[in-house]
């Protein structure tokens, strides 16, 4: 039986994890600057670019969040519903408590220097 990507629940898993208990504090109250990715665990694109993401989040400076809803788990549809999520996966990004669509590429290096420039303060 393959092992399932999503269900990590380590301490070394980088990727913080939101959930209704923890979305609104992170995101808008933390003082923090950061990005969530939004997916579905039977995505393929989702599937594709995780380890992209967990190797963001290995890399990213400790002012930042870079976190996971996973909108396929019934305790999250309300998250992913009142954040208008209809593709996967969907990056947005949050400065200074507000929330803006992330629209550049996937690519690594693309993400890194977007995260760098705009949300590492």
């Amino acid at each position: 039986e393959k092992e399932n990507p999503w269900s990590s629940t380590t301490s070394t898993d980088p990727v913080l994890r939101l959930t209704v208990s923890n979305f609104q504090s992170t995101v808008f109250h933390s003082g923090k600057n950061g990005m969530v990715k939004f997916y579905q665990s039977w995505c393929g694109h989702s599937k594709r670019f995780k380890p992209i993401w967990d190797q963001l989040a290995s890399e990213a400076h400790p002012s930042i969040f870079i976190a996971n809803v996973d909108c396929g788990a019934s305790a999250q549809n309300e998250i992913c519903r009142s954040s208008y999520i209809t593709t996967y996966p969907t990056l947005r990004h949050y400065v200074n408590g507000t929330e803006y669509d992330y629209t550049g590429s996937l690519a690594v290096e693309t993400l890194r220097e977007f995260i760098a420039t705009k949300l590492v303060e």
